[in-house]
């Protein structure tokens, strides 16, 4: 279902929001069976808009943006699952109900916020009615030294290192770290429990059984996990000499 056309909050440029996985739960291994929020630009596909260095729209000032996908190290393969969902809505597969029939819809669903895109490319006020109506809902956030701070309450501070999970904290923020395997835990966070690191611990857990990225609703210990997917190179490669 569609809960958002409109300007991005983060340039301006056209975008859309849309939740997944109400009828057909999740197969994504790592969050279980949780409904997905997507957010792409409208007017153009996620790959065009990688390529031409125009996904600010939809995933601001994030590192592991890169520039027009030269250094990108986001795990998200943009061609795959945001453009699947690119197409659906060119092919107007999508319904656009009032916000108060998709607060009923969510009820008793788990959702993630952002399974493509950064939730703070939208009004907050247009995730009310997922999070109002929703079980449970987990989020991440890069524009958290810039967006409404009411995202704190439904996002964790994504950071890149100790010294902005230390800036975030300062603004507010539960923080969800990506670090690399020589950098320790640091005093208040745990491990991911979603994470190949938990697994080789044998406390893994799913995100939709886990539920620690719930943002300030949650009073809870901050979250870290080691840098993942297929392009971490780039990643290691700008942060392999930090402590």
């Amino acid at each position: 279902m569609i809960f958002y056309e409109g300007p991005s909050q983060l340039t301006g440029d056209p975008i859309v929001a849309v939740v997944t996985g109400l009828d057909l739960l999740s197969a994504n291994r790592k969050t279980g069976p949780m409904a997905q929020a997507w957010i792409i630009r409208s007017d153009m596909s996620p790959q065009d808009a990688v390529l031409e260095g125009k996904d600010d729209a939809v995933c601001g000032q994030c590192e592991h943006r890169g520039q027009a996908n030269l250094g990108r190290s986001c795990y998200v393969i943009w061609w795959q699952g945001p453009a699947n969902v690119y197409r659906a809505y060119k092919r107007n597969d999508y319904r656009r109900p009032a916000a108060d029939d998709l607060q009923l819809e969510m009820i008793g669903h788990h959702v993630r916020f952002g399974a493509y895109g950064d939730p703070a490319a939208l009004p907050y006020k247009s995730w009310l009615p997922l999070v109002r109506g929703c079980s449970s809902a987990i989020g991440y956030t890069a524009q958290w030294r810039t967006c409404d701070p009411m995202f704190a309450r439904i996002c964790m501070a994504s950071v890149s290192s100790q010294a902005e999970r230390l800036e975030a904290k300062a603004l507010g923020w539960r923080t969800f770290r990506t670090r690399l395997e020589h950098q320790e835990l640091q005093v208040g966070e745990v491990v991911c429990p979603a994470s190949h690191e938990a697994k080789t611990r044998g406390i893994e857990k799913t995100c939709q059984e886990c539920r620690l990225c719930q943002g300030t609703t949650l009073q809870a210990s901050d979250v870290a996990i080691y840098a993942h997917g297929n392009r971490v190179r780039f990643f290691r490669a700008r942060h392999q000499a930090e402590a």
